[in-house]
């Protein structure tokens, strides 16, 4: 509604306001969908609110006449009264800032009603407590229209409110146990056996779906006419295991789903589909490649030097038979003379001959694989990568990958070893060896050996009695304090990996009361619970005097532990995640629901007292590492931990994201844009300053190394969750993503190296995988900035050429799908045409639907226009219409995949050398034929498998894919219109 005044426009307020403007306390423009709630994605609803006036007689009446507290319910009700009178003063008057228990809004009360009961939950009616809220409400309401400042007004308000507190206070959902047992017993469901108590409690009469996660919905298929069967699987759960309910991000089938949703189905402009379609295609090779690779290894975490002979395409003869130590030897002499002269610099003999000292040569071979790992960064980043490597570069390069698998299965072999047999006076030095390894492994991304290496380090230390002071009379000092900083060292290794994944952490810091490092008693703080209780009474003064180093310990240290109690306290806690919420009144639900927002705003609390404390690090990282007056050593790690506190906090967030989601209702909205939006600035504040770090890094390798913090964030942004793109990207965030990728594509010995037996170690498979994630958030973020802006893809290339012409003809890369760039991703299944993975899961998933509803059928195939298949050519400039490899004219990289590439026939060709060349000399053993290291070919794949999902070549599901029906399969076609 506006005026028109000497020309100018001038804006006057509405007269109406909608329910989301009400509640988060507004302007609202007035029109349907108002400004805000299109800026939120929210539903815009106008209620009508009708007003009541009182009066005198009748506000003295409310206040006089008990029989309207007790008309519905007279023992409920009086006992409230009872209550309040015993405890409060029925003659003081009302604050000012008293407001009522629930949400303030009248229009949320103008929707509540009575919700009767039914026979199909397990939960003692609660009809009376409904009858009486009803009650105390419509009087409040009535109050709230009389314009009066009387005390008696004031006072009556105050006592209603208080009474409704208490009776929300109180007012919980009660099992009918009877009831539930008398259906555990009936011997007549399903063979007598029936859905677990979880399940059943899981039904009430408030909802029939629920979320346990962002992405795990629960259904009551029972009361659903469209469907039929149980309302649970038979054998499968609905929570699975590997989507893990509180984890920041969701790679799994069903956070896939969502993207497809978020990216296509709702796409503003329809000519990105196809782009966006051929990123759905590499998300679902990503997914499952990543799955294989950690299935894989964790075939190598049980033999790893069979593994390693096995990868190579070695196996022994069965007539010729080693003993493990045989093995280990051969091995030891197989490792590259580069290696023995650089780094061991004695004969191998003299390694060899502590072969049968597990504990020794366990220590040894980890201090090498330290050294190694030293040796190797520094050779990648004291390289030139503006010229193309020499011949002896790059079989420089091969020997220093070979070496680094070698290593690392011997120091698995000996840890396995080690597990069940180390004695009290070596554990302690085995857990120093251990933490070293995770903390190699973490580096590099290696999260399954993380994973492990934990899960034996913590159980040892609490064993042994590091968490606890009194296992430290009676030491010296020194020793005392190495004990100290192992473990706050493995404390921080496992807190860590929990946020960042959403598991529950092993450590309880409630059982925990060692003496905090050295670094914190010199600020005078002796303990954990010291530390959190007198946090904020530190003076800032006392950090100014610390190293860097300390400095970034006590950082990582303090905030970690913040972090551990706000899990313990929000994300974890039994108030918000109770299975009894599920069955608590809308109501109810809401208040714990701005409980729980109003609480988690302590996690920005936390980030700002943190740097304050270290804001010497935020200083030196936001200069570049030529003018922070640092060492280049220094500069690394204030920026390594601004980096982890920006992860750390983020992931925070993603947490607390499902848990917001499953306190909403389901609707068709996403819960998390609604409730956390303030989140989103936060989000894109820290994304936005680790983008700003990366690119200060000098050398290309650390940004390779900085990809372990920064990759969580980065998918938070690219997964749409927060609304980041939407509301805040920029085209110089656009710039700084690109620019971070073209320093990793300039990573010339992973582009350009020729030598097979580079392709197939777990170095150059580590790279890849970190390489491809980076290549499709840039490639997400520079789709979605086109359909955001509503501009075609050859408008932002000359944009970005103008803008930044150092990034070059990446733009072209990203969106050209045979570019070298995805080559790697591509060539596992050029032949088979198969997704191996992918189709597992989504076969398990199939069978178990059809065991619950015989009817179930899906089809993803579709006929396809031949306009529909790619993008406009003249637009992007580049030919994606040739299918043809022999006729394709863009440059194909020498990317190839971590197995063994196919002939023309589909068998499997032969292309490792080098090391395995050299374990074949040593071991006197033969190859094998047979592809051990899990290639694919035809003959190993039944081609005419009926899956549900087949998405086969990058041409055939581009050509051949439903969308629709895709999602549906991904989303496990139960909940296709409850998210969103």
């Amino acid at each position: 509604m506006t005026n028109i005044t000497y020309g100018k426009v001038k804006k006057t307020r509405s007269s109406r306001a909608c329910e989301n403007c009400r509640a988060r306390k507004i302007k609202c423009s007035g029109n349907q969908p108002c400004s805000n709630c299109e800026i939120y994605n929210c539903p815009c609803a106008f209620t009508p609110i009708k007003r009541k006036n009182l009066s005198d007689k009748g506000i003295e009446r409310i206040a006089n006449n008990d029989h309207l507290f007790q008309e519905n319910n007279a023992s409920t009700t009086t006992n409230i009264r009872s209550d309040f009178e015993s405890t409060n003063d029925a003659n003081k008057p009302a604050s000012s800032s008293e407001v009522s228990p629930i949400d303030s809004d009248e229009s949320e009360l103008m929707k509540f009603s009575v919700i009767p009961d039914n026979n199909d939950d397990y939960y003692i009616s609660d009809l009376e407590k409904q009858k009486t809220f009803i009650t105390f409400e419509t009087m409040l309401q009535q109050l709230r229209s009389v314009r009066s400042s009387e005390d008696l007004v004031n006072n009556v308000k105050s006592n209603i409110q208080r009474q409704i507190q208490t009776l929300l206070d109180n007012w919980a959902p009660q099992v009918d146990f009877p009831k539930l047992d008398g259906k555990l017993n009936d011997g007549s469901t399903n063979e007598g056996n029936c859905e677990s108590v979880e399940t059943l409690l899981m039904k009430n009469k408030y909802r029939e779906r629920l979320r346990l996660a962002r992405f795990t919905v629960w259904s009551d298929r029972q009361n659903d006419k469209d469907r039929s069967g149980p309302s649970s699987f038979p054998q499968a759960a609905i929570a699975d295991h590997r989507a893990r309910i509180f984890c920041p991000i969701n790679m799994s089938l069903k956070g896939i789903a969502f993207l497809l949703k978020k990216y296509i189905l709702d796409a503003k402009d329809s000519r990105n589909v196809t782009l966006l379609k051929e990123t759905v295609y590499f998300l679902l090779r990503l997914f499952d490649l990543s799955a294989s690779y950690d299935k894989k290894y964790l075939t190598f975490m049980k033999d790893p030097l069979i593994f390693l002979l096995q990868k190579n395409c070695i196996t022994l003869e069965s007539t010729n038979p080693f003993s493990r130590n045989h093995l280990v030897a051969r091995t030891i002499r197989s490792l590259p003379q580069l290696f023995v002269d650089t780094v061991l610099k004695r004969p191998v003999d003299d390694l060899i001959s502590f072969i049968d000292d597990d504990s020794a040569m366990f220590k040894i071979l980890v201090n090498l694989y330290t050294i190694h790992r030293n040796h190797l960064g520094n050779f990648l980043l004291d390289y030139d990568y503006s010229t193309p490597p020499s011949i002896q570069q790059n079989k420089e390069f091969r020997d220093h990958c070979d070496t680094e698998d070698m290593l690392a299965a011997l120091c698995t072999n000996y840890y396995n070893a080690l597990l069940y047999r180390t004695e009290d006076d070596d554990r302690f030095e085995y857990l120093e060896l251990l933490s070293e390894l995770v903390h190699q492994s973490v580096i590099l991304q290696r999260w399954y050996y993380v994973k492990h290496l934990l899960g034996n380090a913590i159980p040892t230390a609490i064993e042994i009695g590091l968490p606890r002071w009194e296992y430290y009379v009676g030491l010296d000092e020194n020793t005392a304090e190495r004990r100290r900083n192992l473990w706050w060292k493995l404390y921080c290794q496992e807190k860590s990996f929990s946020f960042r994944f959403g598991t529950i952490s092993s450590i309880d810091d409630n059982y925990m009361n060692c003496l905090l490092p050295n670094e914190f008693r010199k600020i005078g703080i002796l303990y954990n619970k010291d530390f959190v209780a007198n946090f904020s009474n530190i003076p800032v003064e006392a950090f100014d005097k610390m190293t860097v180093s300390s400095l970034k310990l006590y950082g990582e240290c303090a905030l970690l532990q913040f972090i551990s109690v706000f899990q313990r306290k929000n994300i974890l806690s039994d108030e918000y995640t109770s299975i009894l919420n599920t069955g608590k009144h809308p109501l109810l639900r809401k208040k714990l629901l701005d409980k729980f927002i109003t609480e988690f705003k302590d996690i920005y609390e936390i980030k700002e007292m943190i740097q304050t404390h270290t804001r010497r690090l935020f200083h030196i990282a936001g200069q570049s590492p030529s003018t922070a007056g640092v060492s280049k050593a220094e500069w690394k790690e204030a920026a390594d931990f601004v980096l982890f506190q920006n992860q750390t906090i983020s992931s925070m967030l993603g947490s607390a994201a499902q848990v917001v989601a499953r306190l909403t209702e389901v609707q068709k909205e996403d819960p998390v844009s609604c409730q956390l939006e303030e989140s989103s600035s936060y989000l894109y504040q820290m994304w936005n300053e680790m983008n700003s770090i990366l690119l200060k890094l000098e050398d290309d390798y650390d940004v390779h190394n900085a990809l372990v913090y920064y990759s969580v964030v980065a998918i938070m942004v690219v997964a749409k969750g927060f609304d980041i793109l939407g509301t805040f990207l920029s085209l110089d965030d656009l710039i700084g993503v690109l620019r971070i990728f073209k320093r990793l594509d300039n990573i010339s010995f992973f582009k350009n190296n020729e030598n097979d037996s580079v392709k197939g170690t777990r170095f150059y498979e580590d790279f890849q995988k970190g390489y491809f994630t980076m290549s499709l958030i840039s490639r997400v973020l520079f789709i979605s900035y086109m359909d955001e802006k509503g501009i075609d893809s050859q408008y932002l290339i000359d944009l970005l050429k103008i803008k930044a012409p150092d990034i070059g003809d990446l733009p072209y890369l990203l969106l050209d799908t045979r570019s070298y760039i995805f080559e790697y991703i591509r060539q596992p299944i050029k032949k088979s045409g198969f997704n191996l993975e992918v189709r597992e899961m989504l076969e398990h998933a199939s069978s178990l639907k059809k065991v619950n509803n015989p009817h179930f059928e899906l089809s993803n195939r579709k006929e396809t226009k031949p306009d529909e298949r790619h993008i406009d050519v003249d637009k992007v400039g580049l030919n994606q219409n040739n299918t043809d490899e022999s006729s394709s004219k863009t440059k194909l990289s020498p990317f190839s995949p971590i197995t063994s590439q196919l002939d023309g026939s589909g068998q499997a060709m032969d292309t490792q050398s080098g090391v395995r060349d050299s374990l074949e000399s040593s071991f006197g053993i033969k190859e094998n034929k047979s592809s051990l290291s899990g290639t694919l070919t035809n003959q190993d794949i039944d081609i005419n498998w009926k899956s549900d999902l087949n998405i086969g070549t990058l041409d055939d599901f581009i050509n051949n894919t439903d969308l629709n029906s895709l999602y549906s399969q991904l989303w496990n076609n139960d909940d296709l219109d409850v998210l969103f």
